[in-house]
């Protein structure tokens, strides 16, 4: 796997980790098994929404990609915002909103930086970006939230 198609599958993973509940009138605290299934259903909704997609090396183009990626991220993490988990899982709850809100931001660095043409900070940005992805994955596994990891 090259490079950008590694990227490729580390946004989808991350953007799965917030995206997409149809369920936003519920403020029932969930049991541990359904914070995990909620989660899960988030990110494959957050997966489909980002679509297939492809890095070309040319970092004005590719911010256009790295925009569609942000935006099914931040649809997620809205929707992340709504589930609320039982006490015993909220620091691991909380620990994946965060890191989901630092990888918005990268994103945003990314798309900045690729839209000006420096294609420096666009690859740091992502660089930095895969890394919280990695974090997100061990607190997506603390949730239950399996639909959330890779």
């Amino acid at each position: 796997m090259n490079k950008r198609h590694f990227f490729l599958v580390a946004v989808l993973a991350t953007a799965v980790a917030g995206c997409g509940s149809s369920d936003k009138k519920s403020n029932k605290q969930l049991s541990y098994a359904a914070t995990g299934t909620k989660l899960s259903e988030i990110c494959t909704k957050a997966k489909a929404k980002a679509g297939s997609l492809s890095l070309s090396g040319d970092p004005q183009a590719d911010a256009k990609v790295v925009e569609k990626v942000k935006a099914a991220l931040d649809d997620g993490i809205k929707d992340v915002n709504d589930v609320k988990p039982p006490p015993e899982l909220q620091s691991a709850y909380d620990e994946f909103k965060s890191l989901s809100d630092q990888q918005s931001g990268l994103l945003q660095s990314a798309i900045d930086a690729g839209s000006s043409g420096d294609k420096t900070g666009f690859n740091a940005a992502l660089k930095q970006y895969q890394a919280l992805g990695k974090q997100n994955d061990a607190a997506a596994g603390k949730l239950g939230a399996t639909g959330c990891i890779g």
